[in-house]
């Protein structure tokens, strides 16, 4: 029997963004906008069973289940069920899907740490992580696509700092970031922990620490000293009895010392100025070094662990490094001309981050460039078209975004 053949299906919707991928070769799937479908489309022209993949001897086919738009493939509605070939586009309300042969592939890039999904929410399947800023959602615009209702459309953000330290933010999502079941806004990662957003888990894989090895070594030392400890405690004693032996001879002889012994000054240690940290932490803050300030803190809370300012603080640097990297996506989107996209990031960054007042410069700078394509696409007849509806509304959504907020 031959292998099975490996199918690749790259979804997109209908500007050309990526939904998902998926690799599957025996299995069936069912695609649909129902949550118990395992290619989940959420669209107004897609059935809540709207197709099904299936394999036979290694041959791709696709069936139409009865759906309200029907299915195509490269454009031809099917009657029921078709043969689909590798290159294949299928379509389902709007999206398309593309089909490829063998397994999705991999990042070049070195991993930071792994996600490996636990469930059908998540895909079963493992995630690398070689970004420094990673999000995860159910939009087409996140790193991490996650096809599930529970899912919010930008639901959590992985950071990666300088040292290697890697948190997960929970970006105001619906049904929240859980961390080994406890519901977090910010969480610090070690490895091994069992995340949920939604519906989906996920298992931190990082990769074997530096301490793990030290362990092992200061295990292995510990052995090795307790393996010898009768002998050196034999030793020990009979160089105190020396020693006791020759100081008596001395003192028999000579007789008691007269020398005044002078007083023992105590030694003054150099003390932390904790008030001292948190003010070069606060001029880190404000100068925008918050990698900085976030290493300050952290001694800091290592000295006092209770302490109100740094935890509030700590928070505080936790809101502008999401601010900061959503300013970054923003950034990257609008380069990479996705404007809608760009927009929705630089959007949610608060009027009170420091990342505001450059959120809105990219903002008024991104406005003529909509504001052209706006007269090329809605020119004469095509002003009822979708593209043109949509480039006025993300139009008006930066003019709305760019409008001082009114003061009570």
């Amino acid at each position: 029997m031959p292998p099975a053949t490996k199918f690749n299906l790259i979804v997109e919707d209908s500007l050309g963004r990526l939904v998902g991928e998926y690799s599957f070769d025996q299995a069936s799937l069912f695609i649909g906008r129902s949550k118990d479908c395992q290619i989940l489309l959420s669209g107004d022209n897609v059935s809540r069973r709207h197709a099904r993949l299936y394999v036979v001897d290694n041959q791709l086919f696709v069936e139409d289940l009865d759906s309200s738009n029907g299915t195509t493939i490269n454009g031809v509605p099917i009657e029921r069920a078709a043969k689909v070939r590798v290159g294949d586009t299928l379509g389902v309300g709007g999206f398309s899907l593309r089909v490829r042969s063998g397994p999705p592939k991999e990042s070049t890039r070195p991993a930071l740490f792994t996600l490996q999904g636990l469930g059908q929410a998540a895909g079963n399947r493992r995630y690398q992580i070689v970004e420094k800023n990673t999000t995860m959602g159910r939009g087409p615009e996140c790193d991490i696509v996650i096809l599930d209702e529970s899912i919010s459309r930008l639901h959590a953000r992985i950071n990666v700092r300088a040292n290697g330290v890697a948190e997960i933010h929970d970006l105001g999502s619906a049904n929240g970031v859980y961390v080994n079941d406890l519901k977090v806004k910010s969480w610090e990662l070690s490895g091994g922990e069992l995340i949920r957003l939604g519906n989906a888990q996920f298992r931190v894989e990082m990769p074997v620490p530096w301490a793990k090895a030290t362990d092992e070594i200061t295990k292995r030392t510990i052995e090795i000293k307790s393996s010898h400890s009768p002998v050196i405690i034999a030793l020990s004693a009979l160089i105190v009895l020396a020693l006791l032996a020759i100081f008596g001879i001395i003192y028999w002889r000579v007789g008691p010392s007269t020398q005044v012994t002078p007083p023992v000054v105590p030694e003054v240690k150099a003390t932390v100025n904790v008030t001292d940290m948190l003010d070069r932490a606060v001029l880190e803050f404000e100068a925008g070094r918050l990698h900085e300030s976030d290493q300050i803190i952290a001694q800091v809370l290592e000295l006092e662990p209770a302490n109100e300012q740094a935890i509030s603080l700590l928070a505080r640097i936790s809101d502008e490094l999401n601010a900061q990297a959503l300013l970054e996506a923003g950034t990257d989107a609008i380069e990479a001309k996705r404007y809608e996209q760009g927009v929705g990031f630089l959007a949610q960054i608060p009027a009170s981050s420091q990342f505001w007042g450059k959120a809105q410069t990219k903002l008024a700078q991104l406005l003529p460039i909509v504001a052209a394509e706006e007269a090329a696409v809605c020119f004469g007849s095509s002003k009822r078209s979708i593209d043109c509806i949509k480039i006025r509304a993300l139009q008006v959504r930066i003019q709305e975004l760019l409008t001082p907020p009114k003061k009570n």
